[in-house]
């Protein structure tokens, strides 16, 4: 529509150029003050909106959009407290480097600092965590070239996390006829977009010159090198990780959040959380050079296998500058595309073929796959299980969404796709537990793909307001909710030798159920007592074409116990 006054021409020119540098979704909160930017991004023809009524879901739900593409998402709301519920989501995106916009709407200048109503200080209020500008509120005397260039200036720090602009509006908000300046300003932006409209937000830093001198040779002199794919977001994933550990004939540690599971071949190995404790792998088992790709490895035994082979040449590629090395074990960084990366050593390194070193990665996966296969055979349903099953019952081109705490790291134990090719979300970069169902619903709309969630029961009560956009979801999302009663993750940590404090101060321990959450928004629901009335339930679940909930009760006391029975399982079998 044609602005009507001066707040919607600005909002309109706002929205019209972040699309030019590539927004795509935007989640849009309710309110007044906002109603400038949420009319214009709602009505954009290039623009995927979505109303969602509280904030802090609103920015989850963009959050999990941009880890599923990549591309900007935004999120628009209203002044006062509705921006500081973004805080979570912006603290996520800033450490997993999501392309995150907050729009959020403010009192103009004469209202600030004087008490006046839902008014708070906006500027800069993400601190550190994001890119902030500050728009004035429009009038007779606003440039609109320089607010483009506001926008430029900070939209070049989208591919590494979060941007604020905050937007300052006085009346009316209402798209109510005001005279101003349309044709002078109209003029003014069109000649600044003749001369500016080519520019858009710049890729990683590529540092490819050492390659030769010094990488190059590293890697032709191993003969028993690894390849570690971490954590990263789907977009960000490299396609030829597993051709070059099959052109090095070297193993690849593959993480659940790699992207890597779901690729055939590549000598992935998914089942080493479970052996890399086992003495005899340590032993049969040498490494002369690591090449690690992506983010932090998941699997706590993944991580002290490599502080155990400090010392060695140890190289992380990764598409950015920030350190991610707690234990200090890299000698050496390549910061560039993944992609560039991999072009550039396959060119000079020769096919070996399957070697020793690779065939005793190999043999590991086989035995602790028959061992696995063996010890979930019969009908009982343990966390373990769950993820286990629902790792082979996942559909070519599906996605999962995994919860920090518990379910992302039996994902990493037992979960794998047996080279099906899954999409796999999770909010990892600080690792909480809130708005995971809502990133759920936004991952599954940015992919389009349909989503099974794996949850705790603390994660969905944080984010019970999520069910009303979870029962709406196209495509839809399956939520497998493992409820133990509280925090089953306690039962892991040094805190467990001291039951009294246990349950008094950590685990959180309730005897809620969601069934009737579930009936509130509509969701069907479903709760199985044993594997084969999950594997029904499931198959019930997805062939609705609607989301679902499926709840599994379960007893944490013996979440410990279990684990330890399975890792002595692949332990036995490995001395076979």
């Amino acid at each position: 529509m044609t602005a009507p006054n001066i707040n919607y021409f600005v909002a309109q020119m706002i929205i019209d150029r972040l699309c030019a540098l590539g927004l795509r979704q935007m989640a849009i909160s309710p309110g007044s003050r906002s109603a400038p930017l949420a009319v214009a991004a709602s009505t954009h023809p290039a623009l995927a909106s979505r109303m969602i009524i509280d904030e802090r879901t609103a920015a989850y739900y963009a959050l999990g959009t941009a880890q599923a593409t990549g591309s900007p998402a935004g999120v628009i709301c209203t002044s006062g407290t509705a921006v500081a519920n973004l805080f979570p989501a912006v603290v996520e995106a800033y450490q997993s480097r999501l392309p995150l916009v907050l729009l959020t709407a403010d009192r103009p200048e004469e209202l600030q600092n004087r008490g006046a109503n839902q008014t708070i200080d906006q500027q800069g209020i993400f601190g550190r965590y994001a890119t902030s500008v500050t728009i004035a509120a429009p009038d007779r005397s606003t440039d609109p070239v320089t607010i483009l260039e506001q926008l430029n200036r900070a939209m070049m720090n989208v591919p590494d996390g979060p941007v604020h602009i905050n937007m300052r509006f006085r009346e009316p908000l209402a798209p109510v006829e005001e005279p101003y300046d349309r044709e002078a300003m109209s003029k003014a932006v069109a000649a600044w977009l003749n001369t500016h409209d080519h520019e858009t937000a710049p890729l990683s830093v590529d540092d490819l010159a050492r390659l030769a001198d010094d990488i190059i040779p590293l890697i032709r002199r191993s003969r028993s090198g690894l390849i570690v794919a971490g954590p990263e977001a789907p977009f960000r994933a490299g396609d030829g990780i597993g051709s070059l550990a099959e052109r090095l004939g070297w193993p690849m540690a593959g993480d659940i959040l790699s992207q890597q599971r779901g690729r055939r071949g590549g000598n992935r190995c998914t089942a080493y959380d479970l052996y890399l404790d086992a003495p005899e792998f340590g032993e049969q088992t040498p490494c002369d050079l690591l090449l690690h790709f992506g983010g932090l490895p998941t699997s706590k035994r993944l991580n002290e296998f490599l502080v155990r082979l400090k010392g060695i040449p140890y190289i992380k590629i990764q598409d950015h500058g920030r350190t991610i090395d707690p234990e200090r074990l890299e000698t050496g960084r390549i910061v560039a595309p993944v992609g560039r990366f991999l072009a550039a050593v396959g060119d000079q390194i020769e096919s070996r073929g399957e070697g020793e070193h690779l065939l005793s990665w190999r043999h590991r996966e086989k035995q602790a796959a028959e061992a696995l296969a063996g010890y979930f055979a019969d009908d009982r349903l343990t966390e373990p299980a769950v993820a286990y099953h629902l790792g082979r019952w996942l559909d070519e081109g599906e996605a999962v969404f995994l919860s920090n705490s518990l379910p992302v790291r039996e994902a990493e134990s037992f979960m794998d796709f047996e080279g099906r090719e899954i999409m796999v979300g999770c909010n990892r970069g600080a690792s909480g537990i809130d708005g995971v169902l809502a990133s759920a619903c936004g991952f599954a709309a940015g992919s389009g793909r349909s989503t099974t969630l794996l949850i705790g029961d603390l994660a969905l009560l944080h984010d019970l307001n999520s069910l009303v956009i979870a029962a709406e979801s196209a495509p839809p999302v399956t939520i497998v909710v493992l409820n133990n009663g509280g925090g089953g993750i306690f039962d892991f940590l040094p805190i467990a030798r001291f039951p009294e404090l246990l349950e008094r101060c950590f685990t959180a321990g309730h005897r809620l159920t969601f069934d009737s959450a579930a009936r509130m928004v509509g969701l069907p629901y479903h709760r199985p007592a044993s594997t084969a009335e999950l594997a029904a339930a499931y198959r019930s679940a997805r062939e609705t074409g609607q989301s679902s909930l499926i709840e599994i009760s379960l007893d944490h006391s013996d979440t410990v116990g279990e684990q330890e029975r399975i890792r002595t399982r692949v332990h036995t079998a490995m001395k076979g």
